[in-house]
């Protein structure tokens, strides 16, 4: 588990690393020193996250929302969709929360977000 939060720290410090390069290293990671408050979406970052479930005494994490790969199209936003369903023509502010299953986005998300409200 120690090797998957060093890749991630290393994927988040340098995002143009490979993966298996972010691998490399034998020092231990100790997690309660060596923790970020970011994860890095990647490969990594379910288990990651699971690791910070199980040490992080309740810290914030965070993921930059273009590393998630959402894959998010207008009709599976549904207050977007009222707005088309309702007929209406022009220019409309879509200011409302809507609800995301990221198992439609695969199964990485899936595994260290669920479902999230955007």
């Amino acid at each position: 588990m120690g090797q998957f939060c060093f890749a991630d720290k290393n994927l988040v410090d340098y995002p143009t690393m490979k993966v298996l390069d972010a691998f490399g290293g034998d020092r231990k990671f100790i997690y309660s020193q060596d923790q970020i408050s970011r994860l890095s979406g990647d490969v990594t970052t379910p288990i990651t996250a699971w690791a910070h479930f199980l040490w992080g005494d309740g810290a914030a994490r965070t993921v930059n929302l273009t590393d998630v790969g959402l894959q998010i199209q207008p009709n599976q936003i549904s207050p977007v969709m009222d707005l088309v369903k309702g007929g209406a023509v022009g220019t409309f502010p879509v200011n409302a929360k809507f609800t995301r299953d990221t198992m439609l986005d695969g199964i990485i998300p899936a595994s260290y977000l669920g479902n999230i409200t955007l």
